[in-house]
């Protein structure tokens, strides 16, 4: 069994909760909606060479002497911003925040004095978003009010802030004494750098509650709010990036151009927001009302068993031989996996499918929210390399459904099936991938083949896809489970973020793969900047 029902009632009640919660403002909202674009920028080149220190020097003075000539239209964007505020508080905060600026523009000069190298001419990327900026703060790109010109010129501003106070907290872990661009990275990780994006994003959510923003209003700030961090993506894009292998986008990496690449990724909870388990479930409730009461027996069985099994098995056993063995670990894990072949047994047994339309467990399967981000990268990714779904769900029907609703049909996948006779399920279950051990051999027996010529990423979420994270040559681990991170820790296996492996990696001329080390990403639109870039 691949999930309780228990659990799922948790994470229902967790989710309620959620959803009561106060509603984020504007400028939070602004910026949840950009993390696409701010990862296509924290993994771009040019931003990993310099965390890795490996960006050549001329490079880095090009990018600060196209960053001041930006710099120096932010600080007359505030000025027309002034100038168009009727309001002296309003003022007082937006030239508080325009000094900010000045002493950010002084750090660049002192810098460039200190190289003694000339201003280049602005690129036309630096151009177009200064050009940007600046209409919109003149009242030239969106007819409104003069009044709400300035809530329109700092939702335009707010993205840069917010982007390279994201970019130096992400960075700064590796601020090192000394690294080539300490001061750089330093300047946007400081508290007084998160302070000033901090109070330009509560100004503009007070200026949009009091003006009381219409939703074109709303829809107008979301339009320059994209438009302001599209341009700087582009503005990364136009800089140069000599002297190092960043390995981004890991796909187009020239150290990696020679390997065939091939993408596996679990299904329940990696791919999908939630479970399939009890999805299926409700569905032979449906069917058999009687079937809830089996089903919260059977669940509440498996609960008790496996947690006692995987503590007395599998983090005693860790713990007892406390370093990094592999074959230690799938020993431990064979254990659960004859114990999760009980379990689909019982439920083969108890015959809680039976009668279930196909149709029904179809439209299920396109009614399952997918994780964010997830289509995306499989779409993008499946026409170029291969791209394959591994689970232990109960349904491949159900899977091929949810992926049928975003045109995903060269993904293959390899899971259990509910047996039919092509209309209704026969309570029967076709198990084919049950286990972390199942899902091991079948990466290598069906998906793999010949190893040696492949360069495998996995991306999976829970301890049933340990051995297959291990074995990878990236093991990608999405959110947190408590039972994996455990065992991770009982065995020495050591999860560390995406971002910060991949830079230790740059400062390498190959991806080395260390044996006993996966990386957590926050969702698919961090992997699929890792992966395939903007």
């Amino acid at each position: 069994m691949s999930c309780l029902l228990r659990n799922v009632v948790a994470r229902g009640l967790r989710s309620l909760a959620s959803a009561q919660a106060m509603e984020p403002s504007i400028s939070k909202r602004l910026w949840q909606q950009s993390k696409r674009e701010a990862m296509v920028c924290l993994y771009h080149p040019f931003v990993v060479s310099i965390a890795a220190g490996t960006l050549d020097l001329h490079s880095f003075q090009r990018f600060i002497a196209q960053d001041s000539f930006f710099l120096t239209a932010f600080a007359k964007a505030y000025g027309l911003a002034i100038e168009r505020s009727d309001d002296r508080e309003v003022k007082s905060e937006i030239c508080k925040l325009q000094q900010a600026v000045y002493e950010e523009l002084e750090l660049h000069s002192s810098l460039m004095k200190a190289w003694n190298f000339d201003h280049t001419p602005p690129s036309p990327a630096t151009c177009a978003y200064t050009d940007f900026l600046l209409a919109v703060a003149a009242g030239k790109k969106i007819e409104s009010e003069k009044t709400k010109v300035p809530m329109l010129t700092l939702a335009a501003m707010a993205p840069c802030m917010r982007l390279y106070a994201f970019l130096g907290q992400e960075t700064r872990v590796f601020s090192r004494e000394n690294h080539p661009y300490r001061d750089w990275i330093s300047t946007y990780s400081s508290p007084g750098f998160e302070t000033a994006a901090t109070r330009l994003e509560q100004l503009l959510d007070r200026l949009s509650e009091a003006q009381e923003t219409t939703a074109a209003e709303f829809q107008s700030m979301q339009s320059l709010y994209h438009r302001a961090i599209a341009y700087e993506v582009s503005f990364f894009d136009a800089q140069e990036v000599h002297g190092s292998n960043a390995f981004v986008p890991l796909l187009e990496s020239v150290a990696l151009k020679d390997r065939n690449f091939v993408l596996i990724s679990d299904f329940d909870s990696t791919c999908t927001v939630s479970d399939s388990s009890p999805v299926l479930a409700e569905l032979a409730m449906a069917v058999d009302p009687d079937v809830r009461r089996k089903w919260s027996s059977l669940s509440d069985e498996y609960f008790r068993d496996y947690s006692k099994l995987l503590e007395e098995v599998v983090l005693r056993g860790g713990r007892e031989k406390n370093e990094y063995d592999y074959d230690a670990i799938k020993e431990a894990l064979q254990v659960l996996s004859e114990f999760e072949k009980q379990g689909n047994a019982k439920i083969d047994a108890s015959r809680v499918f039976q009668g279930i339309k196909i149709d029904d467990i179809k439209q299920a399967g396109q009614n399952m929210a997918l994780q964010a981000g997830c289509a995306s990268v499989l779409c993008r990714l499946s026409s170029k390399i291969s791209c394959q779904i591994l689970s232990v769900c109960w349904s491949r029907t159900f899977i091929e459904a949810a992926f049928s609703k975003e045109n995903i049909t060269n993904v293959p996948v390899h899971s259990n099936e509910l047996e039919n006779d092509g209309n209704f399920t026969t309570g029967s279950l076709i198990r084919r991938v049950e286990t972390p051990i199942d899902k091991e051999e079948t990466m290598f027996r069906e998906i793999l083949h010949a190893p040696d010529d492949k360069f495998v990423i996995f991306i999976g979420d829970s301890l049933t896809d340990l051995l297959a994270l291990l074995r990878a040559d990236i093991g990608i681990v999405l959110g947190t489970s408590s039972s994996l991170d455990r065992a991770s820790k009982a065995f020495g296996v050591k999860i560390v973020p995406l971002f910060s492996g991949l830079v230790q990696q740059s400062s390498r001329s190959a991806w080395r793969k260390e044996e006993g080390v996966l990386y957590r990403a926050s969702g698919w639109l961090e992997i699929e900047a890792f992966l395939a870039g903007n």
